[in-house]
């Protein structure tokens, strides 16, 4: 089984219910301990970190979701919000959810009532005359998913598997570290390969995985405009198709515009939406009136809509009259 990437389970429960979701992780150790399955719930958010961000990405990325029902779960928006988001996700064949009914409740016009639900017969697991029993049989159940998943999975071949480079702990692909949340693989957003974190530029077609800032040798994401420790510019955006292009290109490396502007009297390379020159502080573009385009000063038409750029304009009561 150690060929067969870990299955994410995301455990969503109310607060009040925390004790019975640690009994149920309980029983579901040995699985975690097998490599078969990663645990997460919100109270492995580390301090700093966003709850509510950190608890959208697990829930997004997880294979299993289970709903721990009760009528403190029902009641609280916080886990009925994230119910809801669940059950799309399950509804797009994205994930598989299973509600666990841990305290008794009228759930029958539930959203998830169509859905089969663990323990057996659906029964309460407080109404058990022994919990470990229930939580036995919920185990039993959860691991019948994980074949039916993994068997899926192996139609299309095991995930290669690497090492955390925080922790040093195994991690599959391309899933994070489920000891301490960092990320094990950086894909390639040009040709999907798997690299190992401390690359630069990906193995197979060589295309950048990170910005290293040229000032403070920061690696930033590939998507960062600006680095995260100096603040320093990384990349020019091009403002007609947003493609995104290294500092020193003039232009736009997928159509062809210019994303730069060379001042005429100095010389200096200037942002494209610059309206006077860094250096010498002379104009450098006249904006459209009629559709806003940017426009060399020396044009007396708009490239875009080709508007005259030429609109006589005077000065009247301290407001300007075109």
């Amino acid at each position: 089984m150690n060929s067969v990437h870990a299955i994410e389970i995301f455990f969503c429960y109310a607060p009040k219910d925390q004790s019975l979701c640690s009994e149920l992780e309980k029983h579901l150790r040995i699985m975690q301990r097998q490599g078969l399955i990663i645990a997460w719930h919100d109270s492995l958010i580390r301090p700093g970190l966003e709850w509510e961000q950190e608890t959208r990405l697990h829930l997004n990325k997880a294979d299993i979701i289970l709903l721990l029902i009760s009528s403190d779960f029902i009641d609280s928006e916080q886990c009925y919000r994230l119910m809801k988001q669940a059950l799309q996700r399950h509804d797009a064949k994205e994930a598989v959810v299973v509600p666990i009914i841990l305290r008794p409740i009228n759930w029958e016009d539930a959203p998830f009532n169509t859905l089969k639900c663990l323990p057996k017969d659906a029964k309460p697991v407080t109404l058990w005359r022994n919990r470990d029993a229930a939580f036995t049989d919920i185990s039993h159940g959860i691991r019948h998913i994980l074949k039916t998943l993994t068997s899926k999975n192996s139609i299309h071949g095991s995930k290669k598997s690497m090492y955390c480079p925080s922790c040093n702990v195994p991690a599959s692909l391309p899933v994070f570290c489920f000891k301490c949340g960092f990320p094990a693989v950086i894909i390639c957003n040009n040709c999907k390969s798997f690299n190992s974190i401390e690359r630069e530029a990906c193995h197979k077609c060589f295309s950048l995985l990170v910005l290293v800032c040229s000032y403070c040798k920061e690696k930033n994401a590939f998507e960062a405009e600006f680095c995260s420790r100096c603040g320093l510019q990384l990349q020019q955006i091009c403002y007609e198709c947003g493609e995104r292009n290294p500092l020193d290109y003039d232009s736009c490396q997928r159509c062809g515009v210019s994303i730069i502007d060379i001042c005429t009297n100095c010389n200096q390379k200037n942002e494209i939406w610059a309206e006077s020159c860094l250096r010498c502080g002379l104009a450098l573009t006249q904006i459209c009136f009629t559709c806003g385009a940017f426009n060399d000063m020396e044009e007396t038409t708009c490239w875009r809509c080709l508007a005259s750029l030429n609109i006589p304009i005077e000065i009247k009561d301290q407001k300007w009259i075109y």
